[in-house]
């Protein structure tokens, strides 16, 4: 229970994350 837990953090994190850099680079660039 606990390991589905962090992992379903960590992908929403990544997703975020994934998210920001992709507006970024067009915000920077």
């Amino acid at each position: 229970f606990l390991g589905a837990l962090i992992v379903s953090a960590v992908s929403i994190v990544l997703s975020l994350i994934l998210r920001d850099e992709l507006k970024g680079r067009k915000r920077r660039k």
